[in-house]
């Protein structure tokens, strides 16, 4: 059945009154590529249903979000919803809010098997309050020599302990853990003892220690301290994934003008959401 709108990957919402002529006239191959390919969303109205057609796997917040503002545009209807993943499938669901709340669901779980357990978004360094811990931390950094007796005493107090002292390695572009304080205990409370010496990549979540092994290096080679929100789903062995947010604050150490490590300070917060916000995007939905 040939859909009555599409959306684009930018959250374009099109009558195909008049984009026909551009995307249905090579036939159902067209669509079905834009839908698997380019992220674009099929919608088609009938008197008590709506059809809608989707890949989690490419699907944008602002074409999810356009989706949400349609449907908050035409209640009442059931939503017979048909998602690509290797196949179709289809569910049926009979309020808009339940159909947003699974999509949101798939493209946060495509997200995560895309390689995307690991978000991180940049923020400046005047965004900080004076109040707030990692501010402590940085105009310690920024006006002290580092010392790691006297940074030790402070990461504890202001930070909890949640810290990660990391050293240059003895081959070229790694690092090596050196300290990781108490408060890192999303690996289990025994882990941090067993870290130091060993490099920082090397974590049970493999891939999430290239990922701050990464971000750790880029860093070091700038020489400018970093900020960011961090949004991540890690992978425990033998205790499940478990998801934490948190803010970063990165900086570059050096011992007598020389590169010598990395101190990674976080502070979590829940607040922090990188990802498909079912909330946000379904507000304006009425069922």
């Amino acid at each position: 059945m040939n859909p009555t709108h599409l959306i684009d990957d930018n959250g374009v919402l099109v009558r195909l009154a008049a984009a026909q002529r551009r995307l249905i006239s090579a036939g159902d191959e067209a669509v079905d590529f834009s839908l698997r390919s380019l992220g674009y969303i099929a919608i088609t109205e009938l008197p008590s249903t709506c059809l809608i057609r989707i890949c989690p796997h490419h699907l944008s917040e602002v074409s999810l979000a356009t989706l949400a503002y349609f449907l908050a545009e035409n209640p009442g209807k059931r939503i017979a919803l048909s998602w690509f993943d290797s196949v179709w499938r289809d569910e049926i669901f009979g309020s808009p809010r339940l159909a947003i709340q699974r999509l949101v669901h798939l493209a946060n779980m495509a997200a995560t098997s895309d390689g995307q357990a690991y978000i991180s978004r940049r923020r400046n360094l005047a965004s900080l309050p004076a109040s707030h811990r990692l501010q402590t931390v940085y105009e310690l950094w920024r006006t002290e020599q580092f010392d790691r007796q006297k940074f030790t005493s402070v990461l504890n107090e202001k930070a909890e302990g949640r810290y990660i002292l990391a050293g240059l390695g003895a081959r070229p572009g790694s690092l090596v853990f050196q300290d990781v304080g108490r408060g890192v205990v999303f690996y289990g409370e025994d882990w941090q003892s067993r870290t130091r010496g060993h490099r920082v990549q090397d974590q049970p979540d493999y891939d999430l220690g290239l990922w701050v092994s990464e971000a750790y290096l880029d860093t070091l080679v700038s020489n400018e301290p970093r900020l960011e929100d961090t949004d991540i789903v890690v992978r425990r062995p033998r205790n499940g994934s478990i998801r934490i947010t948190y803010t970063r604050l990165l900086l570059p150490l050096a011992v007598a003008g020389k590169r010598s490590g990395i101190l990674s300070v976080s502070h979590l917060d829940p607040g922090i959401d990188l990802r498909f916000n079912f909330k946000k995007i379904s507000e304006n939905i009425v069922d």
